[in-house]
């Protein structure tokens, strides 16, 4: 089976952490099928086209870098997105002759509305689409134009199947797009080689860490204040602050007295990221909103439980009282209190345990076998 996939974000030199969980679905559909990957990119610092292709086993990355092509931004937007489309098209045309493709990938919709359309009108390939942008729970939705609303419900209409990282974005997708097919849910991966239990702290300070992009979604403000209300009961605690940290956090760390409390990493890669959750206790998350929630698998793959908004999305991944405990939404209040329990009762967790029901859940092999049966179905009924 040879999968095409066509997705809004990746990895690329442009931006190395972009779509990151997609490139780690795309390694496990890849244990099954060919896939290749095709992403055109524009590039403000070149003057005329890159293309470097990465080839790992059964898959194969394209990479399109193109430059700028005007200084007007609604006609550089506009070459942008006929450049990206042609780039598209060129490319599954010769993968098409190379090994017939049997389905078309659209991973989040961008610039990619078109393409599933045109393989599925000249080559008779169906494509489906697979959805993990926050766009659809954040509100953004509802704010965008009407004649772009039509275009993402065509592209879901016209598509064979759709694809949601959690049950949440799933209902959301169908209530907001309108659609009437039934989809399939296929959560995010957890790097089990990365991500294990591997404590070796002894000391009695209890050591929170917190791994985002630090951005108004993740509420790392909300956060912040209740550690300073905990620092008024007790100064047993550490703070792990993982992240590309905006200068208004770091003041704040410093107006609410916690810098003696706090260890900023900034910005780490994944091998440093899971080394720095594997020596730490409790993962606090505080988000506003999520389509999944990477981290939180990440965190309970290494044994940590979550402190962890109640969402009806972080449901789906938190057993209370097994592998995290639930804050309200904003109560800045009910956070402090859960971190005081957490300083004093952490210890009552089963990392090990946690660990390894997540990782068992969440690894390359399991998510890879589920989207082979999701594209056979595909390829059942498009039959």
């Amino acid at each position: 089976m040879h999968i095409v996939v066509f997705p809004g974000w990746y990895p690329s030199k442009i931006d190395k952490l972009s779509g990151d969980f997609i490139q780690r679905h795309m390694h496990a559909i890849a244990q099954n099928c060919r896939v290749s990957v095709v992403f055109p990119v524009k590039d403000h610092s070149i003057i005329k086209r890159d293309v470097v292709t990465i080839k790992n086993g059964n898959l194969t990355e394209l990479y399109y870098y193109y430059p700028s092509l005007s200084s007007i931004k609604w006609l550089d937007n506009l070459l942008s997105f006929l450049c990206y489309n042609y780039y598209c098209l060129q490319t599954a045309r010769s993968l098409h002759r190379d090994e017939k493709i049997s389905i078309a990938q659209l991973y989040v919709l961008q610039k990619n509305h078109l393409i599933g359309f045109l393989l599925k009108m000249l080559y008779k390939v169906p494509y489906v689409v697979s959805e993990q942008s926050t766009l659809y729970v954040d509100g953004r939705f509802e704010k965008m134009s009407a004649v772009k609303k039509k275009i993402f419900k065509w592209v879901f209409r016209k598509s064979d199947s759709f694809h949601a990282v959690s049950n949440y974005l799933s209902n959301s997708l169908k209530s907001k797009l309108a659609i009437d097919k039934e989809g399939v849910v296929i959560p995010n991966i957890v790097d089990s080689d990365l991500f294990y239990y591997n404590h070796e702290l002894t000391n009695e300070t209890v050591t929170f860490v917190h791994v985002s992009n630090m951005t108004h979604q993740k509420n790392v403000e909300g956060m912040l204040q209740a550690f300073a209300d905990v620092k008024k009961v007790t100064t047993n605690f550490i703070l792990n602050l993982v992240g590309p940290l905006p200068s208004s956090i770091g003041s704040l760390v410093n107006q609410l007295d916690l810098s003696r409390n706090t260890v900023i990493w900034n910005e780490r890669n994944y091998k440093e990221v899971a080394a720095i959750m594997q020596q730490s206790d409790v993962f606090v998350f505080f988000t506003r909103h999520e389509t999944f929630g990477c981290v939180i698998i990440e965190a309970n793959a290494c044994g940590l439980p979550v402190i962890v908004t109640d969402l009806e999305v972080t449901r789906e991944l938190i057993e209370d009282n097994f592998n995290g405990v639930f804050v309200e939404s904003e109560n800045v209040k009910d956070l402090s209190d859960k971190i005081l329990l957490m300083i004093g009762n952490h210890q009552t967790f089963d990392p090990i345990a946690v660990s390894i029901q997540t990782r068992n859940k969440f690894n390359y092999q399991r998510i890879g076998r589920e989207f082979l049966n999701w594209f056979n179905l595909v390829k059942e009924k498009s039959l």
